[in-house]
This record gives C-alpha cells, sequence and structure tokens, in this order.
C-alpha cells in the first residue's frame, strides 16, 4: 500500500488525515496488506506538521505489525534530519526502491 502524502500539510489537514489512515489501514489489513510505503515526494517541504503525521502512521503500521518505508526527494531526506524526531529516518529515493526494502 502507498501512502502519497500531499504537497502541503497544515494542522488540520494532519488531525483528518490521521483519522484517516488509522481506518484506512485497519481494512488493509483485513484485506492481507502487510507493507506500507509513505510516498513525501509531493510535499514541498517537510515541516513539524508533516513530521507528526508520519510519526503517528508508523505507530499506527507498528500497532498493526505493518512493515513500513519512506520514499522522498533528496531535499525531503535532508529536511528530515533538521528535526529530532526525524534525523534517523530511512528514506529510498523512489517508490521502487522502497519496494526492495521489505
Amino acid at each position: 500500500m502507498t501512502v502519497k502524502l500531499p504537497s502541503k500539510c497544515h494542522t488540520s489537514a494532519v488531525n483528518e488525515l490521521s483519522a484517516y489512515f488509522k481506518t484506512k489501514t485497519c481494512e488493509a489489513v483485513d484485506y492481507g496488506i502487510s507493507n506500507v510505503i509513505f510516498d513525501t515526494q509531493e510535499v514541498q517541504q517537510l515541516n513539524l506538521e508533516v513530521v507528526k503525521l508520519l510519526l503517528q502512521s508508523m505507530r499506527v503500521c507498528q500497532e498493526l505489525s505493518l512493515k513500513y518505508a519512506l520514499a522522498g526527494k533528496p531535499s525531503i531526506i535532508e529536511e528530515s534530519r533538521k528535526f529530532e524526531e526525524s534525523k534517523n529516518w530511512v528514506f529510498s529515493e523512489s517508490i521502487e526502491e522502497a519496494k526492495t526494502t521489505f
């Protein structure tokens, strides 16, 4: 399953997306999905709201025993190093590359 993040994330969008993600992820597990790729390639800037959304989504994956991977362009990968919460995240530069990590 691939989760494509929007180019801009604001607080209200993060709250809506978090609830939606949890519901849809539970449904995906029921259908036998076991891997999730978070596609951040369209994200214009990795800000605290995006980091928060990804952290919440990763927690959902862990709760449901799903494996997950991150795909992002080099600028997002670099920006992730600025936040304590995301400095150790491992990104792939493409969705195809992320698929090979499972």
